[in-house]
C-alpha cells in the first residue's frame, strides 16, 4: 500500500542519496510513495532526478507490454546481454572500455523484421544487423539483430527486464553498470575511470553468461586479462 503524507529525514536522504541513480518510479517503489509524491517532493528541494533518455528521441512507453514481452522473450530464448572489452583508437592513443550489447538471434526473417518494427517504433533509429552462414547446407541463416549504444541498451533493458526470466540477472547488472557509467561526468575527451564495482558487474555478468565448465578457471582468465589492459587495479586486492 503506497504511503503519504510527510517526509520523514530518512526519506529525504534516501532521495538526495539515490536522485542520480534511480528514475523516480524506483524511488517511489522503494519509499512506498507514488512517483507524484516522489515528483512533487524532489521539485520543492531543487533535486534534479535522474533521467539520461530525457533528452534523446527513446519512448519505449510506446511499446505495449505485449511487444515489451514478445521482446523479452526473445532474449530468454535466443538472445544475449552481456558486457565486453572493447579497444578504441582516439588522438593516436588506445583506450579500453567496457560496451554493453543485447543482441537477439533467429532464422527467421520475419521475426528479425518484427524485432526493427518495434525497434523503430521505440525511436531507435539505427542498429547492428548481421547474418551468418552457419557451415552446412541443410541450416538456415542466422540473423542477429543488436544494440551496442549505452543509451539504446539502457532504454531497451527499461522496457523488457520485468518481462525477462532466464536472463533477468544480467540486464539487472548491465542497468546498474549504465546508470553508475552515465551519472559520470565525462570531463574534456576522456571518460571517468572505472571503479571496482563496475569492473565487478563486468565480471558477475561475464560468470553468468558461461555456458561450459571449469567456470572459475574461466574467471581467472578473465580477471588476467583485466590486469593486462589495466582495467583492474592492484589496490583492489586480488
Amino acid at each position: 500500500m503506497k504511503r503519504e503524507g510527510a517526509w520523514t529525514p530518512e526519506e529525504i536522504e534516501f532521495l538526495r542519496r539515490n536522485a542520480k541513480h534511480m528514475t523516480a518510479t524506483e524511488i517511489a517503489r522503494a519509499l512506498g510513495r507514488s512517483r507524484w509524491s516522489v515528483l512533487e517532493k524532489a521539485k520543492k528541494l531543487g533535486i534534479s532526478l535522474w533521467n539520461p533518455l530525457k533528452k534523446y528521441h527513446f519512448d519505449i512507453s510506446k511499446l505495449t507490454d505485449f511487444e515489451r514481452g514478445y521482446l523479452a522473450g526473445l532474449v530468454d530464448g535466443d538472445g544475449c546481454i552481456t558486457l565486453n572489452i572493447a579497444r578504441r583508437r582516439r588522438a593516436k592513443k588506445d583506450s579500453i572500455q567496457i560496451r554493453p550489447t543485447v543482441f537477439i538471434s533467429s532464422t527467421s526473417p520475419e521475426i528479425i523484421e518484427y524485432v526493427m518494427f518495434l525497434f523503430r517504433k521505440a525511436g531507435f533509429k539505427w542498429f547492428y544487423l548481421d547474418e551468418c552462414n552457419r557451415g552446412k547446407q541443410n541450416r538456415k541463416n542466422l540473423i542477429q539483430i543488436r544494440i551496442q549504444d549505452q543509451l539504446k541498451v539502457l532504454a531497451f533493458l527499461e522496457a523488457v527486464t520485468p518481462f525477462l526470466r532466464g536472463k533477468r540477472r544480467q540486464a539487472e547488472l548491465v542497468r546498474e553498470f549504465l546508470r553508475s557509467r552515465l551519472s559520470k561526468r565525462i570531463t574534456g575527451r576522456g571518460r571517468a575511470p572505472y571503479d571496482k564495482r563496475e569492473v565487478e558487474i563486468y565480471m558477475e555478468v561475464r560468470k553468468l553468461n558461461w555456458r561450459g565448465k571449469w567456470r572459475d578457471e574461466y574467471m581467472e582468465v578473465i580477471k588476467k586479462q583485466l590486469k593486462e589492459v589495466g582495467l583492474w587495479k592492484e589496490e583492489w586486492g586480488e
